[in-house]
């Protein structure tokens, strides 16, 4: 008799318990639903491809970086761009990496000395960072005038597109010796890169992470649910029984 009170108590405890995870899970149910934006992305984004027309050095100390036509366009503010400059040890060695994300500023310094800013190749033809015309009217320029030269050794230039966490396309190139007169650098693609990963700037955008979990969380809200509602069930009726007899 002591048995079968003592099972009693543990299946009506059980019961208890039962009851409030199920509640937890409801209640964690319908917060997903109503944190949910009420417009989901329809699918995800492209990565952008395209080619870099031209790297020219111009005399006062800059370095000019003109691109094809981006397919699908878009604007310099939906991109970013990885910089390293020359580094220290060696004509093939390379500064640390890092990262302008444009929309965040007009502008980006990398030192002191190093900046990059965007420039139409023509004032008449101006379009800025905002413009719904896409980047191939535009011109990204390194600013290294304050240095009075562009530095000697090996660059490399990456256009990101960080909702993808892609790389549109890059280009590395050497200077060597101050320009008198603006000079077209060779150049070459950098092709099959995975940049924002390999040098750690890969980020998941904001509106896409935040709809992935509370998705995350609906779903295994309504397993549990559907779970501790068919054990609530047996154990319910495991008690009755139990009582009846």
């Amino acid at each position: 008799m002591l048995h079968e009170c003592q099972s009693m108590s543990r299946g009506e405890a059980r019961q208890r318990w039962l009851k409030l995870a199920t509640l937890i899970s409801l209640l964690l149910i319908t917060l997903s639903m109503a944190m949910m934006p009420t417009e989901f992305p329809q699918e995800s984004p492209q990565t952008p491809t395209g080619a870099i027309r031209s790297v020219t050095a111009t005399s006062d100390g800059n370095i000019s970086i003109r691109f094809s036509v981006i397919v699908p366009n878009v604007r310099y503010l939906d991109c970013g761009v990885i910089l390293l400059p020359p580094g220290d040890s060696g004509i093939d060695s390379s500064a640390q990496a890092k990262l302008w994300r444009i929309s965040m500023s007009t502008g980006f310094a990398y030192n002191n000395s190093i900046h990059i800013g965007i420039s139409p190749p023509d004032p008449n033809e101006y379009v800025g960072i905002s413009s719904q015309h896409g980047i191939d009217n535009d011109s990204l320029i390194i600013n290294c005038s304050s240095l009075g030269q562009v530095p000697d050794g090996k660059w490399m230039l990456i256009l990101v597109y960080p909702p993808t966490e892609g790389s549109i396309v890059g280009a590395t190139w050497h200077t060597n010796g101050v320009p008198i007169t603006d000079q077209p650098l060779a150049f070459s693609s950098l092709d099959n890169i995975d940049a924002m990963k390999d040098y750690g700037f890969a980020f998941v955008p904001g509106l896409w992470g935040y709809w992935y979990f509370w998705d995350y969380v609906f779903v295994i809200s309504l397993v549990f649910f559907i779970s501790l509602a068919i054990a609530l069930l047996i154990i319910t009726v495991q008690v009755r029984r139990r009582k009846e007899e």
